[in-house]
């Protein structure tokens, strides 16, 4: 009788060690997935503070285009004001010095403009 509970209380024994060895190894199994799941989100963070800088580094660069852009504006606006100024000016020379005081008739006349 002693034998039998010696014997059982072994097989629990061995039964006890399998379910520890197996909970042991599916501990390890989750351990490795936290640690996984860790690196992937320290990864993915990473990744989106890298994505947050070039963001922002590109709003900057767009603010500094949108700058350049109306200075480049202005400067056209500039240009084409002088243009039309300096136009208006040798149009009113040229009708005081004009013989015909008709700048279109006396460039026909000389073959660089066509009615």
């Amino acid at each position: 009788m002693i034998k039998i509970k010696i014997d059982e209380f072994i097989d629990l024994e061995k039964d006890i060690r399998r379910v520890l060895s197996s909970a042991s190894e599916e501990i390890s199994k989750w351990d490795r997935v936290i640690i996984e799941y860790g690196l992937a989100e320290t990864a993915e963070h990473t990744a989106q503070r890298g994505l947050a800088k070039e963001i922002g580094v590109m709003f900057e660069q767009v603010g500094i285009l949108e700058k350049e852009l109306e200075r480049i504006k202005g400067e056209e606006d500039y240009i084409t004001k002088t243009m039309l100024d300096n136009y208006a000016l040798l149009v009113q020379r040229y009708n005081k010095e004009a013989p015909s005081k008709d700048l279109l008739k006396d460039l026909d006349n000389v073959g660089l403009c066509s009615r």
